[in-house]
């Protein structure tokens, strides 16, 4: 058992009248704090280092901060907390967590934290890392938001991922609120973030889909496709009726391979 606090653990039951186990529980931790301050663990192929993070300068999750503690401790996943909110990110050929807070708490670094745990599934060497947070909004009830298959791909300047909406109490969720959760989590540009491909289970309650998060919007708008930057608002759009783009489609149905260029525009008459 590990009382509010207080940073030992006190094993059997407790009772206040009992002089006994008062001498026996563990002091505040401002007053004794016998924790180690690391850990690391060896879990299939992976060496897993825990720190809490209070200890690192800044201490407010900067990456090569993480990956300098990382080195040091010879770990290939380093879990952290401190700032009470989700991270998650890959540097140096090795991953980062920060769960964030399960109940939300405040924290220097974050004073209206979104409730949130990861659980992390390790197979050889293959981790998948689920994202739980809770959030409650007024138009959508109460839903949960889980990430999984997380990759971040330097070379694409973003980050990719399955995300999975679990919404019992609503038929779904808006892409709008679920980019601006994701721009929340991942501290990005809302605008530089997609969703797509969603797919709602059989029975309701739960959807599936795809999450793209760029660097920056200029990223963005060089690698997406042009028909998604239209959905997403931030491209133009044809500019023909519709009409004109029917009789174009009928056109090219009769055409093949290079002369399908040519039969794009409408002959003469």
């Amino acid at each position: 058992m590990v009382l509010g606090d207080y940073d030992e653990f006190y094993l059997g039951s407790y009772s206040k009248n009992d002089s006994s186990v008062e001498q026996n529980i563990a002091k505040s931790p401002k007053v004794s704090s016998s924790y180690p301050t690391s850990k690391i663990i060896q879990i299939e192929d992976f060496k897993i280092g825990i720190i809490h993070g209070h200890q690192l300068v800044p201490g407010n999750g900067d990456v090569d901060t993480l990956v300098s503690v990382a080195r040091h401790m010879g770990v290939d996943v380093l879990c952290s907390g401190n700032t009470h909110r989700f991270e998650a990110n890959e540097e140096d050929n090795r991953f980062f967590v920060n769960p964030g807070s399960a109940t939300g708490a405040f924290s220097a670094y974050e004073m209206n934290p979104t409730p949130s745990f990861v659980l992390m599934d390790i197979n050889n060497d293959h981790i998948t890392a689920y994202v739980y947070q809770l959030v409650n909004d007024e138009a959508n009830g109460t839903y949960t938001i889980r990430t999984r298959k997380f990759i971040s791909n330097s070379l694409l300047s973003r980050k990719q991922m399955i995300i999975d909406i679990i919404h019992p109490g609503s038929a779904g969720v808006s892409k709008k609120d679920i980019r601006e959760k994701l721009a929340s989590m991942y501290k990005a540009d809302v605008e530089a973030i997609f969703v797509f491909g969603f797919k709602i289970q059989f029975g309701g309650g739960r959807s599936t889909g795809f999450a793209l998060i760029y660097d920056n919007k200029e990223a963005a708008l060089k690698l997406e496709p042009k028909f998604r930057l239209v959905r997403h608002g931030i491209g133009e759009g044809p500019k023909t009726s519709s009409k004109q783009r029917k009789e174009k489609k009928n056109r090219l149905k009769k055409l093949r391979g290079t002369a399908k260029t040519k039969g794009a525009k409408k002959p003469k008459e």
